[in-house]
C-alpha cells in the first residue's frame, strides 16, 4: 500500500521510446539481424515525466501537438509499457481515451450499456443497479432501444460518455474527450466533472485552456516529450501561450439566421407566474461588435407591476460570462407578452454560449420575485476575436500614452 492514503497514482522518470523504420522491409530485415546490427532510428517521445495523481485533486497536461500527451496517458492507464521509470498505482482507472470502446453498433444502446460496462469491469450487478442513471444521463429518449448504428454522431457521445461516467473508478483519465456534443451536453458534463473530482483523481489533456483553468488545480506543461512547467493553471496556460500562440487569423463573416424560432422545451422553462414558449435570434454565429437582436414570447398567469426583464449567456461549463437587464416603466398584464432587444457582441474568447431569458417583478434587479425563466434553451457561436483574448473578455483601451525614458 502506499504510505499517502490520498495517494492514487504516482509515477518516477518516464520514458517512452519508439523505433521507426522507412519501410516495411527494414522492419523484416531487423527481425532477421545479427546482434548489433540496426536498420531503425529511434524516437523517445517521453523522457523524465514525474507525475503525481491525489484524490480530490485534477491535473491538467497540455502541450503542442507531438508534446508526448497522448504517450502519458497510454503509459499511465497501462495500455503500454514504459521503455523506464516506474509507475505506482493505487486505484481503479477508467479513461475517456477513446469514447465508444466496447460498442457493437448493430447492438441496441440498452444491450451496449451492458456490453461497454463489462469491458470496463463492472460487474452484471452493478450494471443493473446503474441502468437507469446511465439511461437518464445520456438522455436520448426511445433511441436507447435501437440499434446504435442508427444514431446520430451527437447521440452516440451521449450514451458512450454516460457508461464511462458510471464506472466508479478512484482515477479518471480524459483526453480531449469533452470537446465532443452539443454545448447543453458539455455543461452536463463538467457540471458531473466538478462532482466527481470531490472523491476521486482527474487527469485532464487537452488543448482548451478554458477547460483546463475551469477544472484543474494544478498543470503540466509537456514539451518535446519533457516536463518544462508544472504549477498553478494561470501560470502554467501563461509558459504554454509563449511558446505557441500565433497572432489569429481575419475573423470569419458571421452567418445570419433564418426567421425559425426557437422552441423553449419544459425542461428549460420554470416560473411560478408565467412562461416563456419561443425564442428567436438575429444570428447564430457573431464576431465582435456584431449586433445579436433577440426576440421572445411567452404567457404570464398574472399581472406583472414592476417587470424586469433580462437575460445572460452560460459558457459550455456552466458559468455565467455575461448578462444584463431592464426595468420597464409600465406593468405587464396577464395573458401573452413577447419583447425584443439587442446588444453589440464582445470581443469575446471563441466558443458556444446559451442563452438564459427571464422576466421578473421588483423595485431593483437584487429584490426581485422571479415570474419566468428559460433556461440555457438555445445557444450561439463567438468566432475568433479581434486579437488574443487574456481571459474571457478583452476590453476597450480608451487613451494610451508612451514615453521612451532612456
Amino acid at each position: 500500500m502506499c504510505c499517502d492514503g490520498d495517494m492514487l497514482l504516482k509515477a518516477e522518470n518516464l520514458s517512452k521510446e519508439y523505433s521507426l523504420y522507412s519501410s516495411p522491409f527494414k522492419r523484416l530485415l531487423q527481425a532477421f539481424s545479427p546482434r548489433g546490427k540496426s536498420f531503425c532510428t529511434r524516437f523517445r517521445a517521453l523522457s523524465g515525466v514525474d507525475l503525481e495523481l491525489r484524490r480530490g485533486e485534477c491535473v491538467g497536461v497540455i502541450g503542442r501537438n507531438g508534446a508526448g500527451k497522448s504517450t502519458l496517458l497510454e503509459l499511465l492507464s497501462g495500455t503500454i509499457a514504459p521503455t523506464g521509470g516506474e509507475i505506482r498505482r493505487f486505484g481503479r482507472i477508467s479513461a475517456l481515451l477513446e469514447l465508444g470502446f466496447g460498442f457493437n453498433t448493430e447492438f441496441t444502446g440498452r444491450e451496449n450499456i451492458e456490453l461497454a460496462g463489462l469491458m470496463h469491469g463492472l460487474s452484471q450487478r452493478e450494471i443493473g443497479e446503474k441502468t437507469d442513471s446511465i439511461i437518464a444521463f445520456a438522455d436520448i429518449g426511445d433511441f436507447i432501444d435501437q440499434p446504435v448504428k442508427k444514431y446520430s454522431s451527437g447521440m452516440f457521445v451521449r450514451l458512450a460518455f454516460a457508461v464511462i461516467a458510471h464506472v466508479d473508478a478512484d482515477i479518471l483519465f480524459i483526453d480531449e474527450a469533452l470537446a465532443v456534443g452539443d454545448v447543453f451536453f458539455q455543461q452536463k458534463c463538467y457540471k458531473f466533472l466538478e462532482e466527481k473530482k470531490k472523491n476521486c483523481a482527474l487527469l485532464l489533456v487537452s488543448h482548451d485552456l478554458n477547460a483546463v483553468s475551469a477544472l484543474c488545480g494544478r498543470v503540466v506543461v509537456l514539451e518535446r516529450g519533457k516536463t518544462v512547467f508544472a504549477g498553478p493553471p494561470r501560470d502554467a496556460i501563461e509558459y504554454y501561450t509563449h511558446l505557441l500562440y500565433d497572432r489569429p487569423e481575419a475573423p470569419p463573416p458571421a452567418e445570419e439566421l433564418s426567421a425559425e424560432w426557437h422552441i423553449v422545451e419544459d425542461r428549460h422553462k420554470t416560473g411560478k407566474f408565467g412562461q416563456f414558449s419561443a425564442a428567436r435570434l438575429s444570428r447564430n454565429s457573431l464576431n465582435a461588435d456584431d449586433v445579436l437582436s433577440i426576440s421572445a414570447r411567452g404567457e404570464l398567469w398574472r399581472d406583472c407591476p414592476r417587470p424586469i426583464v433580462g437575460f445572460f449567456f452560460n459558457d459550455r461549463f456552466g458559468k455565467r460570462i455575461f448578462g444584463n437587464c431592464t426595468i420597464l416603466d409600465k406593468p405587464l398584464g396577464q395573458g401573452e407578452f413577447e419583447f425584443s432587444f439587442e446588444l453589440s457582441w464582445p470581443d469575446i474568447a471563441p466558443g458556444e454560449y446559451t442563452l438564459t431569458l427571464g422576466v421578473g417583478s421588483g423595485a431593483d434587479v437584487m429584490d426581485q420575485t422571479v415570474f419566468c425563466w428559460a433556461t440555457d434553451f438555445c445557444a450561439v457561436t463567438s468566432l475568433k476575436p479581434r486579437d488574443i483574448v487574456h481571459g474571457v473578455f478583452n476590453v476597450r483601451i480608451k487613451h494610451f500614452t508612451c514615453r521612451g525614458f532612456a
